[in-house]
């Protein structure tokens, strides 16, 4: 082993660990905030308000999935060359996104706004609330994307754990200042934790930079961000899009208490992917960083532990919740949640799946190959579509994740060809 990889696994290890911790924390405290919004607002609210999120995940595309994911990669490009004046130009760059987005965003507030005046509709004004929360959301999101660039992994979840902390609080207070709560309650502690954890996710960045980034006055701005942000919030946003459309479909075939059971088998299966997740965010910035150096035989090391150290973490979830999720679920949510128990054991199926090839769509965005997932993605998603048409008019919240399953086997296959076609690097981690 060279002094070099040596030295990699050294970084990944400290990295991995950080970030697997960060993850659990972020895992736990949305298990508990999910529990509390089960015991709180019951099946049916807790539909509404996993509608409403699955909506602002849509609005928050062009920031989570596009401006952040790129930010990563040219941060982490950045530092590597000790290109400070770029690193610069790129925080200029970020704040204007962020501005443009924030008007977009109460431009659409305000029509939302007079809409549910004008219908006096009370799902309206959670929306129209949802969409204040978009901008507190960008920040966080960007600011997190500069930190996990520049190897600041842990601090680059600060705002996820931190938003998750805040709402669980948010949660336990609501009860003693209000008698009643709605869903509009929900998502107005929603968008006050987003508020704290982005100032938070401000500070932690300001921190973060290189004293040499802090004495440029004018950063130099010459990549043309704008057009290259499009391929990443394509491809982050039809993720987005998948995920979002099964609470969508759900809603429009079945009922909002149909979307509450899949909802929280949903938010338990995620807890699967945290593994995954976890050593995404550790190993995208080498990713970058290798294959610029052409280091393809560390790259291919590091592609095939990540996928294995995923499979792992996913499989063992998989088989405690397998084992225990009858049990469980009517526990810990409440006897009216029992329907989920289904949903939960297919779902937890395709969450295995998913982790089988690692972070190899993130591989495959941080070597330019960004275009092969998004062929990948669209093929899946065709896949998908077809499933839930056909499967959640009669099946309900269980044709939903068996339209998920479908749609994870098909895009890992087919993005695992493409790792291998463009780069020559095996993402399986059984193989």
């Amino acid at each position: 082993m060279t002094s070099s990889t040596a030295g990699l696994k050294a970084r990944l290890v400290k990295g991995g660990l950080g970030s697997l911790g960060a993850r659990i924390a972020q895992a736990g405290l949305g298990l508990l905030i999910s529990i509390a919004l089960a015991r709180i607002l019951g099946p049916e609210g807790v539909g509404s308000y996993g509608t409403t999120i699955a909506i602002l995940a849509i609005v928050i595309i062009p920031m989570q999935a596009g401006v952040a994911r790129l930010t990563i990669r040219e941060a982490a490009r950045k530092e590597s060359q000790a290109d400070w004046s770029g690193l610069s130009g790129l925080l200029s760059w970020i704040n204007w996104a962020t501005i443009a987005f924030t008007i977009a965003c109460f431009a659409a507030l305000v029509g939302l706004g007079e809409a549910a005046r004008a219908w006096s509709s009370s799902w309206l004004q959670v929306v129209a609330l949802g969409f204040a929360a978009a901008p507190l959301m960008a920040i966080g999101y960007v600011h997190a994307g500069v930190l996990t660039g520049l190897k600041k992994v842990v601090r680059g979840q600060s705002f996820e754990v931190g938003r998750n902390a805040l709402m669980l609080v948010s949660l336990i207070v609501l009860p003693l200042v209000v008698s009643e709560i709605s869903v509009l309650h929900a998502i107005a502690a929603f968008a006050l934790a987003n508020l704290g954890a982005g100032l938070l996710s401000v500070i932690l960045t300001r921190r973060a930079l290189p004293a040499e980034v802090k004495q440029v006055e004018n950063g130099r701005q010459t990549e043309g961000y704008f057009r290259q942000v499009v391929p990443f919030a394509m491809m982050g946003g039809i993720w987005t899009l998948i995920s979002s459309m099964d609470i969508i479909a759900l809603g429009y075939f079945s009922s909002s208490s149909e979307v509450g059971y899949f909802h929280i088998a949903n938010q338990v299966c995620s807890l699967l992917l945290f593994g995954l997740t976890a050593i995404g965010l550790v190993a995208s910035p080498y990713f970058a960083s290798l294959h610029s150096s052409g280091d393809m035989n560390a790259l291919q090391i590091l592609a095939r532990r990540s996928a294995q150290a995923s499979l792992l973490f996913a499989g063992a979830g998989a088989a405690f919740l397998w084992a225990s999720s009858a049990f469980l679920v009517p526990l810990v949510f409440g006897a009216e949640f029992a329907p989920s128990v289904w949903p939960i054991s297919i779902l937890a199926i395709g969450f295995v799946v998913q982790s089988s090839t690692g972070a190899s769509a993130a591989m495959l965005a941080m070597t330019g190959h960004e275009q092969k997932t998004i062929r990948s993605t669209l093929i899946a998603l065709a896949c998908k579509v077809v499933a839930l048409l056909l499967l959640v008019p009669s099946l309900g919240a269980v044709g939903v994740a068996v339209a998920v399953v479908t749609y994870f086997v098909v895009f890992n296959i087919l993005v695992r060809r493409a790792c291998l076609s463009a780069l020559g690097i095996e993402v399986f981690a059984l193989k």
